[in-house]
């Protein structure tokens, strides 16, 4: 099927867990790797193991703290980092740590749109 008309008006259905408590799981999981596992030298295992994985309830005030608590060990370390810290990627080579600010903005800004696209289907409210 391509893309037609009638397809590209079609509103978004949700084929996947997709959540915004699994966005806060990824983000979690996104801050630690990047951040304090690469720049920080650290070794710690991920926080979810599948971050987009069906979201249960009753963990939500679980996975916002944590969130919150891995953002405030994040800027700990960047604290001590200069802008020009390098962490070397197997692959990828030599990158800057101005160059993962610029990496972690854009992670966050297309997630940011996908919060509100769940925000949206939860409280019905668009903004104009």
């Amino acid at each position: 099927m391509g893309w037609t008309r009638v397809r590209l008006s079609e509103a978004a259905a949700a084929p996947s867990a997709l959540s915004l408590m699994s966005l806060m799981q990824h983000l979690t999981n996104v801050e630690r790797h990047w951040i304090r596992n690469r720049f920080g030298g650290r070794n710690l295992p991920m926080a979810y193991n599948d971050a987009f994985a069906p979201a249960d309830p009753a963990n939500a005030p679980s996975v916002y703290q944590r969130l919150r608590e891995e953002w405030t060990a994040s800027r700990a370390t960047l604290a001590a980092l200069d802008l020009e810290a390098v962490y070397v990627h197997p692959h990828h080579g030599p990158m800057s740590l101005r160059w993962l600010y610029i990496h972690l903005i854009r992670e966050y800004a297309g997630h940011i749109g996908h919060a509100d696209l769940l925000r949206q289907s939860i409280d019905g409210k668009t903004f104009s």
